[in-house]
Formats: C-alpha cells, structure tokens, sequence
C-alpha cells in the first residue's frame, strides 16, 4: 500500500501544467477586417460586410458591397457565415460592425440557404495572414 502511495504522489509532482497562451497586445492582435487588401489576395473574393450575429467565431454576414468576386459565388444582399480561427490574440467580430473581408473560399452549409465562408486573418503588426 506504502509503494502505491508513493507512486501516486510521484506522478501527482511530475505533472507540470500548461503554460498560459495569452496574446501579448494589440499589435499581435489578428482581426478578419482589412483596410488595404495585400496584392497577393487580389485574385480572391473581397466583400463588404456587415456582422449579424457571432457566436465563438461563427459569424452570420450579410455582404453589403461586392468589391470583387470569384467564380460569382456570391451577390450584394446574400447571407454567408464566416467561420475562422478564434484565440486570445483574435479580435473578435462583432454584431453591427461592418468591414471589408477576403474570402480563402466557400463550402455549403448543412441547410444550403448559407454558404459557408472562411475569410482571412491578419495580423496588425506585420499584417501576417493565416
């Protein structure tokens, strides 16, 4: 029973615990909104849009302005749900606010009334995309 007890205690003090992931401030920040588009995503669907509802990185869009398009996927007037990366360096979209955004591409969603959008990423240091 002791050598199980002392087991025990030995993998209690041996596991070490996460390090916090914490953003380190607003120029690390990535935010989905773009003020100038970068020339190599010229060739991607760019949209205005105005946020309807957010819900932990899924946003409902409706596309106020078509800037360009690709394929003609989507029109002025059409709803789209964007779905992106959400950490503690995301700044997070949210309902009313409007921007310009990049779209990487479009899938169906399950009920097809929406398509599914996953727009781009920059970062406001370097402006680094993912």
């Amino acid at each position: 029973m002791k050598n199980i007890l002392i087991a025990i205690a030995i993998t209690i003090t041996s596991v070490q615990p996460m390090p916090a992931q914490a953003c380190l401030g607003v120029a690390e920040e990535f935010t989905i909104f773009f003020d100038k588009i970068p020339v190599k995503l010229n060739d991607q669907t760019i949209a205005e849009v105005k946020i309807e509802n957010m819900k932990r990185g899924v946003s409902t869009a409706r596309i106020i302005r078509l800037i360009k398009t690709k394929n003609n996927v989507v029109k002025v007037g059409d709803r789209i749900i964007l779905n992106y990366r959400v950490s503690s360096c995301t700044q997070v979209a949210h309902v009313g606010n409007i921007g310009t955004i990049v779209i990487k591409g479009f899938v169906n969603s399950d009920n097809e009334r929406n398509l599914v959008a996953y727009p781009y990423q920059r970062r406001y240091r370097d402006g680094y995309l993912q």
